[in-house]
């Protein structure tokens, strides 16, 4: 995660629009990205053990 933040102080060092909407997409992206894996790997589980319940 260190290098997160030398890619982020590279994109502010620029002061064009476009560096400081991709600083924030990266740093949404980081942000979320732990989250959105979690949901989507309890999904997966609670869908795959759904079979195993209706049969017991």
């Amino acid at each position: 995660m260190a290098g997160i933040g030398f890619a982020l102080r590279k994109l502010s060092n620029r002061e064009d629009l476009s560096s400081i909407v991709s600083g924030f997409i990266l740093s949404a992206i980081v942000a979320a990205g732990p989250w959105i894996l979690t949901t989507v790997g309890l999904l997966i589980v609670s869908y795959s053990s759904m079979g195993y319940f209706a049969r017991v």
